[in-house]
């Protein structure tokens, strides 16, 4: 009798393993990349923004920008690019957001 050969095509093994492999990716920073939501958000005079519908929209926009960095990292990792190198790409992203402020006299 013929030894079976695996069904599976070459490329879809490579697949099922990259799978697994996202798997586990997924699953150690999803473990670690969740940040909790600031309390205390500092004016400029050191006052907190006490504002309850502010503090809403503050902590809708930073659990949507933490989702979608999230999502970003994730898959640039899975795709083969160095951790650090997409950390800092993220980080240089923030550094350099212009001010809404910037033109008005800020």
């Amino acid at each position: 009798m013929r030894p079976r050969i695996n069904p599976l095509p070459r490329l879809m093994r490579g697949r099922v393993i990259c799978l697994e492999a996202e798997r586990l990716v997924c699953a150690a920073v999803e473990k670690n990349s969740e940040m909790k939501t600031p309390e205390i958000w500092p004016q400029d005079d050191g006052q907190p923004v006490s504002c309850v519908e502010k503090l809403k929209v503050l902590e809708e926009n930073w659990q949507e920008v933490q989702d979608v960095l999230r999502d970003a990292f994730e898959d640039a990792v899975l795709m083969g690019v160095s951790e650090q190198v997409m950390r800092d790409r993220l980080a240089d992203l923030v550094t350099a957001l212009v001010s809404p402020r910037q033109g008005s006299g800020a």
